[in-house]
């Protein structure tokens, strides 16, 4: 998968029967293979959020499809995140592209409904980012 090659731990959040994987992944630590393959531009000031969401009661490891829109900002910026279906074999995960600025803090809103649910659910969090070296 697209953040295994990263490196990058993710994050997990439960909502009722499902389970949301996050990771934020810095654009410079993907290799340019992978960048390419995926239409990612890389960058000392962007990342990308990757998201993918399973049924952790079925039991199910990879992810499911799911409807998700959601928005991004700092204290200066405010943009909607484009998110991108990516599938590979069985799991299903989300990516979307953004930029950061050196030690802002960065915020995340969005909500999303995984296939085979009744209910649309909403995520916030932060997180700070820094330029690579």
């Amino acid at each position: 998968m697209l953040w295994a090659t990263a490196g990058v731990a993710q994050q997990s959040e439960r909502f009722d029967r499902f389970e949301l994987h996050r990771s934020v992944v810095y654009t410079t630590f993907l290799t340019a293979d992978i960048a390419a393959q995926y239409g990612i531009t890389r960058g000392d000031k962007k990342a990308i959020l990757t998201l993918s969401v399973r049924d952790a009661e079925a039991g199910e490891t990879a992810g499911r499809p799911m409807q998700i829109e959601g928005e991004t900002w700092d204290l200066i910026h405010r943009s909607t995140l484009d998110f991108e279906e990516i599938r590979e074999g069985d799991a299903t995960y989300y990516i979307a592209p953004f930029k950061f600025i050196d030690r802002e803090w960065r915020f995340f809103e969005f909500s999303f409904k995984p296939e085979g649910a009744d209910t649309r659910y909403r995520y916030k969090f932060k997180t700070q980012l820094w330029l690579q070296d």
